[in-house]
């Protein structure tokens, strides 16, 4: 998938939307979370802010396009169930470049869960995940 730099809003909550089946399957194969999974702030030109609701719908969901925000496009992921840490920051000069970032970021983490491969079901969940999204 490409970024569309003309729409980084759509990017910003396709970006999201692949948060939340990785959270789906993380829950599935182990049940220690955060009350914050998979929530993402948004905030640069083109954007104003934007706020994405975490997996259960509690933290943020808005969009304040004509809101005063930074001059440079930047990302916060708050995500501690397959993520290496908790809380991650890309910043960049396009958002193709900050959304693509965190993409690429992503996904690397959900293909480190699917290392043990087909024959355990967790690495068989993330496996078929990334199937679909690789679609």
């Amino acid at each position: 998938m490409t970024t569309n730099a003309t729409d980084p809003v759509a990017e910003i909550r396709r970006l999201h939307a692949m948060v939340r089946r990785g959270v789906a399957v993380a829950l599935e194969c182990d049940g220690h979370c955060k009350s914050y999974e998979g929530h993402i702030y948004a905030e640069g030109p083109g954007v104003g802010r934007l706020a994405l609701p975490d997996f259960w719908g509690g933290t943020g969901d808005y969009h304040r396009p004509h809101a005063a925000c930074s001059a440079t496009p930047h990302l916060e992921l708050h995500l501690y169930v397959f993520g290496p840490t908790r809380h991650y920051t890309w910043k960049g000069d396009t958002w193709a470049e900050v959304v693509g970032r965190a993409r690429r970021d992503v996904l690397s983490w959900m293909r480190e869960r699917a290392e043990d491969g087909p024959d355990d079901p967790e690495g068989a969940r993330w496996i078929a995940l990334l199937q679909e999204l690789e679609q």
